[in-house]
């Protein structure tokens, strides 16, 4: 497949370039989409593409990870002997006009490109066993059903300990599955405007307040899912209560035997 190029990048402020990925759904959303970023759900994306959180202010991991990609880029290059190339456009899917991809790299001589990723030495991903994220393969899987590539490259620096490199090949029984997803999750919600459901996620817990953010005097009619989902909230607070209770019973045992000490 022949990448499409939706904008390029070449001019754009990091203003213009934000703006510029909520017309469409990128790598970086996919595995947000699917249920595996446990940061964010499905419900922060819906938020973010239609402009009811503002922009998210970059957190120091994120401007490490930025200033870094180009470091990243260029291990890999060390490690495999390959070389890269940036692509100064956002690409665009030929079918799915809202499939949107950012890529840090493309690799020259291969139908493959390349995602930089910085993490914290204390990520429990077993880097090392070769365990890839669920959160960067659905990334990958996404980039590849923009591009048509057949394998993309993972390289991950775990800062202050190591350096990883990964091969990801492409999987047509994800990429159905994903193309699918974001395609119900762009039509069905963020045209329509009707939000998805809040998962555990932080940025989910944080996007419901700006959802609904103005309260409205009418009648809610609770269905079967969240008529359940009340009576499991009863039992977990009342577990939650017991154990609190045998924490307080446990913390008491033990202090009194400290006692002055």
């Amino acid at each position: 497949m022949q990448k499409q190029y939706f904008m390029s990048t070449a001019q754009l402020t990091r203003e213009e370039w934000l703006q510029a990925r909520k017309h469409g759904i990128g790598g970086s959303d996919a595995a947000s989409i699917m249920g595996d970023n446990p940061w964010r759900g499905p419900l922060a994306v819906y938020a973010d593409k239609l402009d009811l959180t503002g922009e998210r202010e970059s957190s120091e991991a994120m401007r490490q990870g930025v200033d870094l990609e180009d470091y990243v880029a260029k291990r890999f290059c060390e490690e495999t002997e390959k070389k890269v190339r940036r692509v100064n456009h956002i690409l665009q899917h030929r079918d799915h006009e809202w499939m949107l991809a950012n890529v840090d790299r493309m690799v020259v001589g291969e139908n493959a490109g390349l995602e930089c990723k910085t993490t914290s030495v204390y990520n429990k991903s077993d880097f090392e066993g070769g365990e890839v994220p669920r959160l960067y393969q659905w990334q990958c899987q996404h980039y590849m059903a923009v591009t048509g590539c057949e394998r993309w490259y993972l390289a991950v620096l775990v800062l202050s300990k190591a350096f990883h490199v990964f091969q990801i090949d492409r999987d047509e029984a994800l990429i159905e599955r994903l193309t699918e997803a974001e395609r119900a999750f762009w039509h069905d919600h963020v045209l329509k405007k009707v939000p998805p459901y809040a998962t555990a996620a932080e940025g989910d817990a944080e996007a419901l307040s700006a959802v609904y953010a103005e309260s409205v005097d009418e009648m809610a009619y609770l269905g079967d899912a969240s008529l359940n989902a009340l009576e499991m909230l009863k039992l977990y607070k009342a577990d939650k209560k017991k154990l609190e209770d045998e924490i307080a019973g446990l913390e008491g045992v033990i202090k009194a035997n400290l006692g002055a000490a």
